[in-house]
């Protein structure tokens, strides 16, 4: 019994350290191995919430939204206290135009963990789609000023500055994201959004 459990618990840690690995894949733009590593996890344990969570935002960045809202609402329904995963339902139902699902996700996203940065950033990402440029400025500055270091928060201040006509702003926040995040699918747009400003 003692050898089943060792074995169990050395299990449940390297996958674990294997959805890490995903999550950081994810952040520097390498969908395919995130999404690669992150099938296998599922595989492994198809019941696991936070694999399903972490197959799902990978998706998402393939522009796969079907599948990725098939695995993230798994994810909800396997780990109900994910904040992320709601996160992520939000993100689908905004690449779908579908914006009073996705503020009834962020919602819930934001009762189950306020303080999850993810929370504040895709809220000013949907302000953001909504054309509201000066509600998602105030979200965001405020999701920056709380995680510096995340890159999406720079990316969607960026644009809103964008929205505004506020180009010093708006370099400002690009190039951090660039800086923070070269490997992510957007960057070549914001790039060329910056050639244009110069």
């Amino acid at each position: 019994m003692k050898n089943l459990l060792a074995a169990l618990i050395l299990f449940a840690a390297a996958q674990a350290a294997d959805l890490d690995r995903s999550r950081q894949l994810l952040r520097e733009g390498k969908t395919a191995d995130a999404v690669a590593e992150a099938k296998d996890a599922v595989e492994a344990s198809p019941d696991d919430g936070a694999a399903r969570e972490v197959l799902g935002l990978a998706l998402l960045q393939q522009d796969k939204v079907d599948e990725a809202e098939e695995n993230l609402a798994k994810a909800a329904g396997l780990s109900p206290g994910s904040a992320i995963a709601q996160v992520g339902l939000a993100r689908v139902a905004m690449e779908r135009k579908q914006f009073d699902k996705a503020q009834s996700a962020l919602n819930k996203a934001k009762e189950l963990d306020a303080a999850e940065p993810q929370v504040k950033i895709y809220q000013g990402a949907l302000q953001l789609a909504k054309k509201d440029y000066a509600s998602a400025v105030k979200t965001l500055t405020a999701a920056v000023e709380a995680a510096p270091d995340e890159p999406y928060a720079h990316y969607y201040l960026g644009l809103s500055h964008y929205g505004l006509k506020h180009p010093d702003k708006t370099v400002e926040h690009f190039q951090r994201f660039l800086d923070l995040a070269p490997g992510l699918p957007e960057a070549s747009r914001v790039a060329s959004l910056l050639r244009s400003i110069r």
